[in-house]
């Protein structure tokens, strides 16, 4: 699944790949998420946590879909949850969704294959 939301457990992981991809630095995401750079460091180095509200900011900078910017703050809530069962349960969600976006990928990724001469030549012949 490459770099995909999908394929991170850890929203830092993520965070890090899609400002580097999309050009956002950490400052801008700090002021779009409503908080001290200080701050969006610490929760970078794993130190403290984003709320759903600064997750969802950060998504809307990193210009996610709908559909990924709930599987962050999803990542959140997993990151977040110090209830042992709770973080169990979140992460057979996570994966449960992983599992449907790989097997959505798999059937997008089918293998192609050259066709023959005769067969180009009898797909384009026009009809009598």
């Amino acid at each position: 699944m490459n770099d995909s939301i999908y394929s991170h457990l850890d929203y830092c992981e993520f965070i890090k790949i899609a400002s580097k991809i999309s050009g956002i630095n950490y400052k801008s995401l700090a002021a779009s998420a409503r908080i001290h750079t200080s701050y969006f460091s610490r929760v970078m180095q794993g130190k403290a946590d984003f709320s759903k509200e600064q997750l969802y900011l950060i998504s809307r900078d990193l210009k996610l879909k709908p559909e990924e910017t709930e599987f962050l703050l999803l990542l959140g809530e997993y990151k977040s949850s110090s209830l042992e069962s709770h973080k169990s349960f979140i992460l057979k969600k996570i994966s449960l969704i992983q599992k449907e976006k790989q097997r959505l990928l798999n059937k997008l990724t089918t293998k192609t294959q050259e066709l023959s001469t005769e067969d180009v030549a009898v797909y384009y012949q026009e009809s009598i």
